[in-house]
């Protein structure tokens, strides 16, 4: 059988997808449609890196780990399961027991991801996002858990950090209704190239009653039923409907912002590098039973440059949810961090807001 091959921008890094199974090929192009490189021909290059990661996905007998590999870590994963985690130099292999596996080669820019049959659907999301964080780290990127949302009328982005039930997706649809463009809720990909610049995973966004209560211009946008935890599927494209595919290229980061919420004001505040560095790695990096893997020391290098290079500011949410994209424009345009101005910001009653 013929291999099927296709083409995925991450960030500035390519990446190359062949399997020979027709159906792993499209549930991995319906999972990731909005980075397909659809321009371009597979074996070309028009501005993206030259070396791509190669990623392999087929049914068959899952690998085993080498002799020499080392178990990192097991036990549950979410939403997979419980796996393993093997890492024997540039090599790692996470594997599902008896269901699916990745091994990948981060020297040698490959991945191979294997599912037993009938295990795609369950972990497909999982395997297929862990072949693009390698794939990412291969190309010297670092996966962060953070919204990622552009300026209005600006290229640059911001990043909202916070642990998950604080805000981040009410705070993006918050931003959007005033003008900013979403990326992602989730998951965003940073880099250095002497400017930090980050790119978001597109993904559809999973609302909660509560938000939507507060913002009711998104009700007819959601589809599906609500499901037990009180949330219901809200199509990205419904949000950016003009975006193009594989348009998700690095920005510069012009500022990120911790969210939190107290009061019913909301608020913006400078923050302590150190303190956001702490919170960033407390929600972000975590340790095996020898220490820091390399992808995880990767991780964190990149958030200590990100958190004593960028802006950096406590976003206190309120429930005048109008109030804040007028508040972090006017933040970012103005950066008082740049100054030093560790007063608090508030928007002035008489400026203009998107309501």
């Amino acid at each position: 059988m013929m291999p099927c091959r296709s083409a995925y921008n991450l960030g500035d890094r390519r990446l190359i997808v062949e399997t020979t199974n027709s159906a792993l090929a499209e549930q991995f192009a319906n999972s990731y449609s909005e980075l397909s490189d659809v321009d371009r021909e597979v074996g070309t290059s028009s501005g993206v890196d030259s070396a791509p990661f190669h990623l392999t996905i087929e049914h068959g007998a899952l690998p085993t780990a080498s002799a020499a590999a080392v178990l990192t870590f097991e036990g549950p994963v979410m939403p997979g399961g419980d796996c393993q985690l093997f890492i024997d130099g540039e090599r790692t292999l996470l594997i599902f027991p008896g269901r699916g596996a990745m091994h990948a080669d981060h020297h040698a820019m490959r991945a191979h991801v294997t599912f037993h049959p009938g295990e795609e659907r369950s972990l497909g999301t999982t395997l297929g996002i862990a072949a693009i964080e390698a794939a990412a780290f291969a190309g010297g990127q670092a996966m962060i858990h953070a919204a990622a949302l552009t300026l209005p009328e600006d290229s640059r982005m911001i990043l909202l950090h916070a642990p998950s039930g604080v805000g981040k997706t009410t705070t993006a649809l918050a931003l959007v209704a005033g003008g900013f463009a979403l990326e992602s809720d989730d998951v965003a990909f940073i880099h250095s190239d002497g400017v930090v610049k980050a790119w978001g995973m597109p993904r559809d966004l999973k609302v909660h009653r509560k938000s939507v209560a507060m913002m009711p211009w998104v009700q007819p946008l959601l589809t599906g039923p609500w499901t037990d935890e009180g949330e219901r599927r809200l199509p990205r494209e419904k949000l950016n409907p003009f975006r193009r595919r594989g348009q998700h290229m690095p920005r510069p980061v012009a500022a990120l912002f911790r969210l939190s919420r107290v009061g019913s004001r909301s608020e913006i505040r400078v923050s302590d590098r150190a303190q956001m560095l702490a919170s960033l790695a407390a929600d972000n990096v975590r340790s095996s039973r020898y220490g820091l893997l390399p992808i995880q020391a990767h991780r964190f290098q990149m958030l200590a440059q990100m958190s004593t290079s960028v802006p950096v500011y406590d976003l206190c949410i309120g429930k005048d949810l109008h109030r804040i994209p007028g508040l972090v424009d006017d933040c970012v345009r103005n950066e008082p961090s740049r100054t030093g101005d560790a007063h608090l910001l508030q928007l002035p009653e008489h400026m203009p807001t998107n309501s």
